[in-house]
């Protein structure tokens, strides 16, 4: 009786914190996948493009926050960019060699790969917090 109240007692704390690993798991994997996707993490301006991609509490439950440029580059539409728009892209396309003034951009996807890695390690992490809650009042 003793031991199954402990862990009637510990147990909502460990699911608790395993939610909280997946979703700091699930925010490295998104910033793991952009870089493989070929996206610069400091962005073409210098500035991070990514630094905000983090796990937070959303009411009892966690989440991952993303800056919205994360996810328009995920999902855009390929479509042709003026190059005099911007000083910076300007600079960019002279030091690689363009000389057109328009630039034909296209998406790189990376959720949907991080979440399939995200996936696969749900059950064993929230599986980790659980047994180890279960250590503990045995």
């Amino acid at each position: 009786q003793k031991r199954l109240k402990g862990i009637e007692k510990d147990l909502p704390h460990g699911t608790q914190r395993g939610l909280q690993r997946i979703a700091q798991f699930a925010a490295r994997q998104y910033l793991i996948q952009a870089q493989r996707a070929g996206l610069n993490p400091s962005g073409a301006s210098g500035a991070p493009l990514f630094r905000n991609t983090r796990a937070v509490k959303l009411g009892d439950d966690w989440g991952v926050v993303m800056p919205i440029h994360g996810v328009m580059q995920d999902q855009m539409i390929p479509h042709w960019v003026t190059v005099r728009k911007s000083a910076t892209l300007t600079k960019w396309a002279k030091q690689h060699g363009y000389k057109s003034w328009h630039i034909y951009t296209s998406p790189h996807p990376f959720i949907n790969n991080a979440n399939r890695v995200i996936g696969k390690n749900v059950k064993p992490i929230m599986e980790q917090e659980i047994n180890k809650v279960l250590k503990r009042n045995s």
